[in-house]
């Protein structure tokens, strides 16, 4: 069943605090929601750890429940009394907007959007695991050499990364001549430096 598209709606909204009755957490919903190619609608709240306490209400308008909604202003930003509450506000409206963008981007351009996302995830993956993870179910198939070969790769690979573990979208040009430079600095009591050969082979 083809998932239904239609355009979702991005808002700040206000979740009254349980410990405080003036304060409100800042939240953006967005609906309807569909994940995973579900065909039912969800809403999804992202709350931003942004508390305000000095909401304008509009009392000629209110909610479902009775309560009075927050004014807004012509760009949809709710209005506050205290500067600190306003930037706060203004910072979901922001937010807000990000979302919303992202969401148009998704249902304009669906293909699209999904390949930027399939992207993106795999940029996050890290290399040193991704490789050893390669390496280990293609064991059987390489030979002798070629095993060695990767061995001082990820050797040399694995202290050049440290603790700072690398993705794939931060392997840059330029990350791979700093590993080059390191590689023709490298230097160990049993074999001294390492030959241009074996550099080559490395990188």
């Amino acid at each position: 069943m083809k998932t239904p598209t239609f355009k979702t709606k991005c808002t700040v909204r206000l979740q009254k605090s349980p410990t405080n009755d003036n304060d409100y957490y800042l939240f953006v919903e967005a609906y309807p929601v569909y994940e995973n190619d579900s065909p039912k609608p969800k809403r999804k709240a992202t709350f931003l750890n942004r508390v305000v306490s000095t909401v304008i209400w509009d009392t000629k308008k209110s909610t479902r429940s009775g309560n009075h909604q927050p004014k807004r202003n012509v760009e949809g930003v709710i209005q506050c009394r205290s500067k600190r509450d306003q930037q706060s506000a203004l910072f979901a409206a922001q937010v807000c907007a990000v979302m919303q963008d992202e969401y148009n981007k998704k249902a304009l351009f669906p293909e699209q959007y999904k390949e930027q996302q399939e992207q993106y995830a795999r940029e996050q993956i890290e290399i040193l695991p991704y490789i050893q993870e390669v390496i280990k179910k293609r064991e059987a198939t390489l030979t002798s050499g070629t095993m060695r070969v990767w061995a001082n790769f990820l050797t040399k690979y694995e202290e050049f990364e440290g603790k700072n573990r690398l993705n794939f979208g931060q392997m840059n040009r330029a990350k791979i001549e700093e590993f080059a430079a390191f590689l023709a600095g490298f230097k160990s009591k049993k074999v001294g430096k390492l030959a241009a050969n074996t550099q080559k082979t490395i990188i």
